[in-house]
């Protein structure tokens, strides 16, 4: 029995069923979308619902970098240490490593003019925000590793990735300009949000409250985009599909190599 074989048919095995059990979320949400009818929240029932209308805030969160009054921030620490000649953050990606990101949101509610509705947003996935923000730090100024966890660890966090809030915030940030700032700075900072006010789409499960009002939460899903087209394109069939079928060809692979090394 060949054991570098066995041990390489095992990492196929492994990543086709993640693939798998990418594709089978991606579809789950797919149908919870498909099901869930659009209504007015003056005549709102439980189940899969979907509404659309502006955001109304009581409170609301700051974005890290840009300083944006929001309900939802979504942030990125982009190392350049490991860029090419001519990287940028358009045209460079995978010479880029994300050393840090991170989310938070609060909950807020929804008006449609026909009546509001409280949205729960533990959980949710907020879709199609991928215009970011990207600042860089006029001094560039960095700090080291062991800093960053020191910080981390005093705000109650083990993960640089799962963060709510960055623990590097350099008082200097200006705009990154790609044409300028490609060669000179060490870190991009780049963030995206949802403001106040914004008209958003909501899908998810309605639930009635002990005061007969209602709540949108996360029941088995909750999808948050700034319209619905941008929910049909973030949960299209194609992905599934290709996820799926990269998926079953990594499961046969494992086969072929387990055949092999046997």
């Amino acid at each position: 029995m060949d054991t570098g074989l066995i041990i390489v048919s095992l990492v196929f095995f492994l990543i086709g069923i993640s693939l798998i059990l990418s594709a089978y979320k991606t579809y789950k949400k797919f149908k919870f979308f498909a099901s869930a009818k659009l209504q007015s929240i003056d005549n709102i029932n439980t189940g899969p619902v979907k509404v659309k209308g502006k955001i109304i805030a009581d409170k609301t969160l700051s974005s890290p970098y840009s300083k944006k009054p929001c309900v939802y921030y979504r942030y990125r620490t982009v190392s350049m240490k490991f860029k090419s000649a001519t990287g940028g953050p358009s045209s460079s990606k995978a010479a880029q490593q994300i050393v840090a990101s991170g989310e938070n949101s609060l909950s807020f509610e929804v008006d449609d003019r026909s009546g509001r509705i409280n949205i729960n947003t533990e959980g949710a996935d907020f879709l199609g925000l991928d215009n970011i923000n990207y600042y860089v730090s006029s001094s560039n100024e960095t700090l080291s590793l062991a800093e960053r966890i020191k910080r981390l660890k005093a705000m109650g966090e083990s993960d640089f990735k799962k963060s709510k809030k960055p623990v590097h915030i350099p008082g200097d940030l200006i705009p990154y300009d790609d044409a300028v700032n490609r060669k000179k700075y060490d870190y991009l900072f780049g963030d995206t949000y949802i403001s106040p006010d914004s008209e958003i789409v909501v899908v998810g499960s309605a639930e009635q409250l002990a005061d007969n009002g209602f709540e949108i939460r996360k029941k088995p899903t909750m999808l948050i985009a700034k319209d619905e087209e941008l929910i049909k394109s973030d949960l299209s069939n194609t992905n599934t599909l290709r996820f799926f079928a990269v998926g079953i060809g990594m499961l046969l692979l494992g086969v072929v190599f387990i055949i092999i090394g046997m």
